[in-house]
């Protein structure tokens, strides 16, 4: 079968005996890229293309591994098989394809990119400076793809505002009826918010992994921050190795090294794994023969670069916040506690200080969001005094640990602050 031509392969990416994207799905979405990169004026000066996956629509340029993850996680953008129009394809010049539908959304996709042009970038105008039409117009593109609320499927914010818009519109309602019908919305919802208290429970899982079930809740002004790549793997290297499902990938990338490297030491294969761990599993992950599963697969690609941070974290019965935040507060609880190193288990305690909560996220149907405490943290053995009343007194002035500043929410306990 020719993949090309025959593009049914792209309606069948999941299968009843099959976990993650089926074989064919996976051959398929190669032959797509390889036809993508052989179209020069549709891969920009980054040698990225356009991703057409059923979130990103064709708005943003990744990088080719990226799109491969976002299609095999999420699968095209509904009706893309008639016409691979962002990536080389003409309608009066491309392959002749099966049972062809008519689609609005296709339709207003294709004109959008053909308003902006094929150079437009999206992602490079979102980091340039903003007028407030320009702001307001990112936003409804952002709303556009998040969900109504956590979990949600059927519906993004934008799809839910517009579908109360076309009642108000396909029954004749009067602006005063409307905005009553808002106001009674808005009160009897109320009573369904979060409370100040709750840390979030149990989160069902729904296949993921379970470091994406770990109970907690963030509070306070969300904050969009940019990473640093160097500390952005720092961060997913640390919950790889932290995360009881990857274990087995680590002793197996372990065991790779020690018959590559006869009398490695330990210490060596903490430093290597610390640097290269993630590249591996991400690369065994993209693999064509790949059996890795799909809720693996979803951290292996690792997190966004755009995240979010906030000010405080209800996790444990705890009610943590930043040392930033605590500064204009009558009282203050930035203080943290971790026992041992938690992939090397080491016997004594690390105490520090809260710097930044944040919020990784990882796409996809298998991905979903982990919280991230990053610390400053003071020397344990040289800065930590315990005396005969089992009071601890800390050296403010003597840190550690540097290299690894991040800790997951649910293994940190509270420190009395001042």
């Amino acid at each position: 079968m020719n993949l090309s031509s025959d593009r049914s392969w792209m309606g069948r990416r999941k299968s009843s005996t099959e976990i993650g994207a089926t074989a064919e799905f996976r051959a398929g979405c190669q032959v797509f890229l390889e036809y993508a990169y052989s179209h020069p004026k549709c891969v920009n000066d980054k040698n990225q293309i356009r991703c057409p996956c059923h979130k990103c629509k064709n708005n943003n340029y990744l990088d080719r591994d990226i799109v491969n993850y976002h299609l095999l996680v999420t699968g095209f953008m509904k009706n893309y098989e008639e016409c691979w129009w962002a990536h080389g394809q003409t309608r009066d010049g491309g392959f002749t394809v099966n049972n062809p539908r008519s689609s609005s959304n296709y339709h207003m996709n294709e004109m959008v990119h053909n308003m902006a042009g094929p150079d437009f970038d999206w992602e490079q105008a979102r980091e340039q400076p903003m007028n407030s039409d320009a702001k307001d117009f990112f936003k409804l593109l952002d709303e556009g793809s998040e969900p109504l609320w956590d979990g949600c499927t059927r519906h993004s914010k934008l799809s839910a505002v517009a579908t109360i818009l076309n009642i108000k519109a396909d029954h004749n309602m009067s602006h005063e009826c409307f905005e009553s019908l808002l106001k009674a919305i808005k009160i009897l919802t109320k009573a369904n918010r979060v409370s100040r208290n709750d840390d979030g429970g149990n989160v069902e899982l729904n296949g993921r992994l379970a470091v994406f079930g770990l109970s907690g809740r963030a509070y306070g002004k969300e904050k969009r921050i940019f990473i640093p790549e160097k500390e952005l793997h720092a961060a997913h290297t640390y919950i790889l190795l932290n995360c009881e499902e990857i274990e087995e990938y680590v002793r197996f990338y372990d065991g790779e090294l020690k018959v590559k490297h006869p009398g490695i030491t330990d210490k060596d294969i903490e430093s290597i794994r610390a640097k290269e761990f993630a590249h591996w599993i991400k690369d065994k992950a993209l693999a064509v023969e790949s059996t890795i599963p799909g809720n693996v697969l979803a951290l292996a690609m690792g997190p966004d670069r755009d995240q979010v941070s906030r000010n405080g974290y209800k996790v444990n019965g705890y009610d943590f916040h930043t040392k930033a935040y605590g500064l204009s507060k009558k009282t203050t609880n930035s203080g943290v506690c971790v026992l041992g190193d938690c992939y090397n288990e080491l016997s004594h305690a690390f105490y520090g200080e809260l710097e930044e909560i944040i919020e990784l996220s990882y796409k996809g149907t298998y991905g979903g969001h982990i919280n991230l405490f990053k610390c400053r943290w003071f020397d344990s053995e040289k800065g930590i005094r315990v005396d005969k009343h089992g009071i601890i007194d800390i050296d403010l002035h003597k840190t550690t640990y540097s290299n690894e500043p991040f800790v997951v929410q649910g293994q940190i306990m509270d420190c009395d602050g001042k």
